[in-house]
């Protein structure tokens, strides 16, 4: 890496910052751009973790009148909407969902009347 560094010009160099620094403004969303799309955000709590290089924000549990939030990067606020205590019921609950609905779309295939055997199929 250096050694591609130390070719480059001066003039060269400048615009490579320049398109990096773009990039990187561009890779971070405002606080009004993430609570226009995610109203679980709480407001003012938008800050960067430098460990992970990413923004990361506290959402509220949209469970009821549950009152926790949740530390999560903002990568991912679109898919968390529970905190951690209401996110194993509510995947319980869709799983409980998942196999009562699959159990009836088998059983909507079954034949109607007396079930065939094998051998009288043929």
């Amino acid at each position: 890496m250096d050694a591609l560094i130390a070719n480059l010009s001066e003039a060269e160099k400048d615009v490579l910052i320049a398109k990096l620094l773009k990039r990187q403004e561009k890779s971070r969303l405002s606080e009004k751009q993430i609570l226009e799309k995610h109203p679980h955000v709480v407001p003012g709590t938008l800050d960067w973790d430098e460990g992970a290089k990413k923004q990361f924000v506290l959402i509220k549990c949209t469970v009821g009148d549950c009152t926790e939030t949740r530390k999560t990067f903002t990568s991912d606020v679109w898919q968390i909407k529970a905190c951690d205590g209401h996110r194993a019921a509510l995947r319980k609950v869709r799983k409980e969902n998942e196999r009562l609905l699959l159990k009836e779309l088998l059983k909507a295939r079954e034949p109607k009347g007396e079930p065939v055997e094998a051998d009288e199929a043929e």
